[in-house]
């Protein structure tokens, strides 16, 4: 039974009230069995009372007067609103075999922001359009659909960007570029094919190295992202210096020899001339 509070009023009663009670619980329905409720006047006197009824279910049901009787019906009025279901996550694509040239993406970084369906920020890198797509304005429900599919694969996520490279930016100063997204720890899918697969996005051809019409005609198109290994630090030989010549006694015998003879035969010579 639902106890509706200020639902009740004074013509409706068959009498002037001078207080009414309400009772707060810490949830609206409550269950009675054989129960009823009276009204009482400032001498707690009974004035009035409802029929005695049970009812255990938690319905909208409630207690109507009616003229000269009591009816237990059911208003619409006091029919609990229905809580809005939790938005589900988005869901990933399946990948397919279509790995492309790493030498294409120039540039990565983190998703700061996700301005619409089209634009994001990514940290050290700038502002960011989707190339070669348009999704609705931000203001319609679409638009609005749109940007909460982007935020969801990469909001807070590393992504790569293959950059156009005939004219890099656009009338607004935004870069425009093809947006791979993380998908799993090795593979990033391409966000602007995937947004016109899943229909958030029409393709629109502009003066770029970009063709949309392949985006729509391929399977889904993937980055396979191998990390960069931590480079190896190979150690410095320490030098050992050569130890000095040492000279056995035999050799500094036959030195010593050699440097006798030597002198004699220069004193020879000298005698001689």
């Amino acid at each position: 039974m639902w106890m509706a509070k200020g639902k009740l009023s004074r013509k409706a009663l068959p009498f002037i009230p001078v207080l009414i009670m309400s009772t707060i619980t810490p949830y609206p329905w409550l269950d009675n069995e054989d129960e009823e409720i009276t009204l009482s006047d400032a001498k707690v006197e009974v004035v009035d009372k409802t029929p005695i009824i049970s009812d255990t279910e938690d319905d909208n049901r409630c207690w109507v007067r009616n003229g000269p009787e009591w009816i237990f019906e059911v208003r619409e009025e006091f029919v609990m609103p229905t809580p809005e279901p939790e938005p589900s996550p988005t869901p990933m694509p399946s990948l397919s075999p279509t790995p492309i040239n790493l030498s294409r993406i120039g540039e990565s970084g983190i998703v700061t922001t996700v301005i619409d369906g089209v634009t994001i920020a990514v940290e050290d890198v700038g502002r960011i359009r989707f190339g070669d797509i348009d999704t609705p304005e931000i203001d319609t429900e679409e638009g609005k659909a749109a940007k909460e599919y982007v935020k969801g694969l990469c909001k807070g996520k590393k992504v790569y960007l293959d950059i156009d490279d005939i004219h890099i930016i656009d009338k607004h100063g935004r870069i425009v570029a093809v947006v791979y997204s993380h998908y799993n720890e090795t593979h990033y899918v391409n966000l602007n094919q995937l947004l016109l697969k899943k229909g958030y996005a029409e393709a629109r051809v502009y003066p770029n190295e970009f063709n949309p019409d392949v985006w729509v005609e391929s399977p889904l198109e993937y980055v396979t992202v191998i990390p960069t290994p931590e480079p190896t630090l190979t150690p410095t030989p320490s030098l050992v210096p050569s130890p000095s010549p040492t000279l056995s006694p035999t050799t500094a015998g036959f030195e010593f020899l050699f440097a006798i003879i030597g002198i004699l035969a220069a004193i020879y010579l000298t005698k001689r001339e």
